[in-house]
C-alpha cells in the first residue's frame, strides 16, 4: 500500500507530507531534526532567540547529520515599544516578584526596554548564507522587504495562520505553504497577534476552498489516524509538534516530560502568562497566578524580559509549577519513542487506515 502523495510533499521534496514543529525553547535539537528528515519527512528548527552566529552554528551541525530538505523557523519581531504603561508593568512585576521568591530569586525592577543587537533580516541572512531550502516563520507576516529577498533565492516560504482571512493575506504575500494551526495545537499560536482558536476541523475545510498553496494542518494531530483525518479535509500534509515531545531525540525537562505522560485530555489550557502572546500549555500554578493580570501584560518582546530569568530558574531547580509546559491538546497521546520508530508507527497507522476504508468500500 503506498503512502498518498500529496502537493505538500512534492512541493518540499520529502517523501512523507509531515513537518515536525518548530519548537521553541531549545526543545528542538540538530539531532531531532535530522532525524525527522533522514526519515523521509521535514524536519524543522527554531531559530527564536538566537543570534545569526549562533543559527549558523545550528544549520551547520544539522547538515553534518542529514542531506535532506530540513527547514529553519524565524520569529516576525513586535513592532518598536515606544510607550508602555508602566502602572501596569508595576503591577504585573509586582506578581512576577512573588514568583521569584517562591523560587529564592530577588525582587527585580522592570528593565528599560532594549533592542537587541541583530535584527530578522540579519538571521534570515545567516539563513539563505547557509543554504536552507525551506524558512518558516510565525508571529506575524513578514516584511515585504524579506519576503521578496527570500523568494529571490528559490526558498521554500511557510507561514501559519489561524484564520481564513490570515491565510488569504499570507497567499497574496506570496506564501508558498500555509499552516493551518487550529486551537487544539501545542505552544504559540503563529498568526497575527489576535486571539483566534478555531479548531482544525472547521479551519481546514473552511481554508480550502479559498487558498490554492498547500495547506498543512496542525492541532491535536498525534497518529496515523489524525494524519489521514487531516487529508480528509482538505489538507495537504500535517504539522506535529506535541506527538515528538516523547522522542529522545527531543531536549525535554525531565520533570515536563513527566508532566505530560500525566497528562489527561482537560489538562491544557491557553495562556498569556508566560510570554504575552496566547499558547497551550498544561496548567500549572505560574498560569494561575498571573492569569489575572493578562489583561495588563505588556507587549511579548518586553514581558519575555520580564519571565525568561524566571523560567530559567525553574528549570535549573525543576519546578513544573513555573515551566512553560507547552503542549496540544492531544498531550494524552503521546509515545516515548524515538523518531524513526515514531514516524514508522505514523506511516503504518496511516496505511492500516487507508486499508480499513478500502475493505469497508469494497464491502458495501
Amino acid at each position: 500500500m503506498v503512502w498518498p502523495k500529496t502537493a505538500l510533499s512534492t512541493h518540499l521534496g520529502v517523501k512523507y507530507p509531515v513537518i515536525q514543529a518548530p519548537m521553541g525553547g531549545g526543545m528542538v535539537t540538530p539531532e531531532l531534526v535530522a532525524a525527522v528528515s533522514n526519515k523521509g519527512a521535514l524536519g524543522s528548527f527554531a531559530a527564536y532567540g538566537l543570534a545569526p552566529e549562533e543559527i549558523r552554528e545550528k544549520i551547520k551541525a544539522i547538515k553534518s547529520l542529514t542531506s535532506n530538505p530540513f527547514s529553519v523557523n524565524v520569529r516576525v519581531p513586535d513592532p518598536d515599544v515606544e510607550h508602555l504603561n508602566f502602572d501596569n508593568v508595576e503591577k504585573v512585576n509586582a506578581a512576577l516578584n512573588k514568583i521569584r521568591a517562591d523560587l529564592g530569586l530577588p525582587d527585580a525592577p522592570p528593565p528599560t526596554p532594549t533592542k537587541p543587537s541583530y535584527t530578522l533580516a540579519d538571521q534570515v541572512d545567516v539563513i539563505l548564507e547557509e543554504g536552507v531550502p525551506i524558512i518558516s516563520f510565525w508571529s506575524d507576516l513578514l516584511p515585504a522587504d524579506i519576503i521578496a529577498k527570500i523568494k529571490a533565492k528559490g526558498v521554500v516560504l511557510i507561514g501559519t495562520a489561524n484564520t481564513l482571512e490570515e491565510a488569504k493575506t499570507l497567499e497574496k504575500s506570496g506564501i508558498d505553504v500555509i499552516v493551518a494551526q487550529g486551537g487544539e495545537a501545542g505552544g504559540h499560536r503563529g498568526g497575527s497577534p489576535k486571539d483566534a482558536h478555531v479548531t482544525l476541523m472547521t479551519l481546514v475545510p473552511l481554508l480550502r476552498p479559498h487558498i490554492t498553496v498547500p495547506i498543512v494542518a496542525a492541532g491535536g494531530i498525534m497518529n496515523g489516524q489524525g494524519i489521514l483525518a487531516a487529508l480528509t479535509l482538505g489538507a495537504d500534509g500535517v504539522q506535529m509538534g506535541t506527538a515528538f515531545l516523547g522522542c529522545p531525540e527531543t531536549h525535554v525537562h525531565p520533570k515536563y516530560r513527566e508532566a505530560l505522560l500525566a497528562c489527561q485530555e482537560d489538562s491544557t489550557r491557553l495562556t498569556k502568562s508566560f510570554t504575552g502572546r496566547s499558547a497551550r500549555s498544561v496548567l500549572n500554578k505560574f498560569m494561575k497566578d498571573m492569569q489575572p493580570l493578562e489583561s495588563l501584560l505588556p507587549p511579548s518582546d518586553y514581558y519575555i524580559s520580564l519571565t525568561r530569568p524566571i523560567i530559567r530558574a525553574a528549570h535549573e531547580q525543576g519546578r513544573v509549577d513555573y515551566m512553560p509546559l507547552f503542549a496540544g491538546m492531544g498531550a494524552r497521546m503521546i509515545r516515548q519513542l524515538p523518531v524513526s520508530e515514531l514516524i514508522d508507527t505514523l506511516v503504518k497507522e496511516v496505511q492500516n487506515s487507508i486499508g480499513k476504508l478500502m475493505v469497508s468500500e469494497m464491502g458495501q
